[in-house]
C-alpha cells in the first residue's frame, strides 16, 4: 500500500511540473515590452509593435503565413504636377521554434485600380484619322516595396530586397485587380526583423503630354508572407516530460505486480 502511494504521489508531482512548465512556456511567449506583442504558433514566434501597426493592421496568422489587410491604403491622381506618392511602413518579427529552419518567403499583394480618360483624342489640332495624330499615352501604375530583412541575433547583419510592380491603362477601366507575387531566400535561418515599406505611385502621362483630363485611383487591398519554414531535427522532449513517462512506467509496473 505504501508503494502505491507513494508511487501515487511521484506521479501527481511529475504531473504537477509538467503543466507548470507550459503554463509558464505560455505565459512569457504571450507579451513582452511595451506595445512589444509575441505570439507562439506551430513552427514559430511571431514578434510586432501593436502601437505602429499603422494602415497595414494586425497581422493575421494561417499556418506558415502571416498576412494584413490595409485599411486605407489608397491614392489617386494629382492633376497639378501629373505625379502622385505615398509610402507606409510595417514591421515584424519571424522566429522559428527549436528544430526549424527559416529558408525564405514569398511575399503576394492585390488589390484594385481604376482609370478614367475624359477626352478621346489628345489634340484638337488633329482630326480622327488624320496622319500624325498621335495616339493616347498610357499612365503608370506602381505598387512597390522595399524589404529590410535583419538578422534576429545580429541588428548589424541585414538583407535588402525590392518588391516591384508596374502596369499601364490608357482607356477607361473601372476597380479592375492587380496582382502579384515574388519569392525570396534569406541567410538568417534562425529567424529575422522584417520592415515592408511599401509605396503606390502613379504618373498621368496624358495629361502631361497632351492635356487630355484623365483620373486614376489604385489600392492595396493584401499583403501577404508564406515563410519556407522547415523541420531540421526532431524536437527533444522536455525533462518534465521524460519525469511523467517514468511516473506512468512506475505505476503500470506496480500495478501488474500486484494482479
Amino acid at each position: 500500500m505504501r508503494d502505491l502511494l507513494a508511487t501515487t504521489q511521484f506521479f501527481v508531482a511529475s504531473l504537477v511540473i509538467l503543466l507548470s512548465s507550459y503554463a509558464n512556456a505560455t505565459y512569457s511567449n504571450s507579451s513582452s515590452g511595451s506595445g512589444i506583442v509575441t505570439q507562439e504558433y506551430d513552427t514559430f514566434f511571431l514578434k510586432y509593435d501593436a502601437d505602429s501597426v499603422t494602415a497595414f493592421g494586425t497581422p493575421i496568422v494561417s499556418g506558415n503565413n502571416v498576412s494584413f489587410l490595409p485599411s486605407d491604403m489608397s491614392i489617386m491622381d494629382n492633376p497639378v504636377d501629373w505625379t502622385s506618392r505615398k509610402t507606409w511602413i510595417t514591421s515584424f518579427a519571424i522566429i522559428p521554434k527549436p528544430g526549424y529552419s527559416l529558408n525564405g518567403f514569398t511575399l503576394t499583394e492585390n488589390g484594385k485600380y481604376s482609370h478614367t480618360v475624359y477626352e478621346s483624342c489628345c489634340s484638337e489640332e488633329y482630326a480622327e484619322g488624320e496622319e500624325g495624330n498621335p495616339s493616347p499615352i498610357a499612365d503608370d501604375f506602381y505598387a512597390k516595396a522595399k524589404i529590410y530583412v535583419r538578422d534576429i541575433d545580429d541588428p548589424s547583419d541585414s538583407e535588402f530586397f525590392q518588391f516591384k510592380y508596374g502596369f499601364q491603362e490608357s482607356g477607361d477601366v473601372v476597380l479592375e485587380t492587380w496582382e502579384n507575387s515574388e519569392s525570396y531566400s534569406t541567410e538568417f535561418t534562425d529567424g529575422f526583423w522584417l520592415k515592408l515599406k511599401n509605396t503606390l505611385w502613379l504618373v498621368d502621362n496624358q495629361t502631361y503630354q497632351y492635356g487630355v483630363y484623365t483620373e486614376s485611383f489604385i489600392q492595396k487591398e493584401f499583403a501577404g508572407f508564406e515563410f519556407d519554414i522547415t523541420r531540421t531535427i526532431e524536437t527533444p522532449l522536455p525533462a518534465s516530460g521524460w519525469l511523467l513517462l517514468t511516473a506512468l512506467g512506475g505505476l503500470i509496473s506496480f500495478r501488474r505486480k500486484k494482479i
